[in-house]
């Protein structure tokens, strides 16, 4: 059985057989994609991962916060008790190259301008 807790310092202890009782971060979440992508591609196929609205550089986490109501503040406590919100993570080029080559992927291409990052994969 899996048995999850959030740590005081916002990371997430999750214990099953997938990933030995390790804490888990947004860095594994991503890691754990990749690799699925890796695997459910054919060979040749591509992926292609990239945010064209470039959200993540307009928001505010504070304003964001400020601005829930009641409820909406007690859906998000209790989502992050029970571990199933994940908070917002940026990557630059030099955090996704080596999550992309530790999924196995040789032929990709990591592209990063103006605050946004395109990746290419291709098995």
């Amino acid at each position: 059985s899996d048995k999850s807790e959030q740590t005081p310092d916002g990371l997430q202890f999750i214990n099953n057989k997938a990933n030995h009782g390790r804490y888990v971060t947004g860095d594994d979440f991503f890691n754990d994609a990749l690799k699925e992508i890796k695997r459910l591609l054919k060979l040749g196929g591509e992926a292609w991962i990239y945010d064209p609205a470039n959200v993540i550089l307009y928001i505010d986490r504070k304003k964001w916060k400020a601005s829930l109501n009641l409820r909406e503040r007690f859906f998000l406590m209790i989502f992050g008790l029970l571990g199933l919100h994940k908070p917002i993570a940026v990557y630059r080029k030099n955090d996704v190259v080596p999550m992309v080559e530790a999924a196995g992927f040789k032929e990709y291409e990591v592209k990063e301008g103006a605050g946004e990052i395109r990746i290419k994969l291709t098995k």
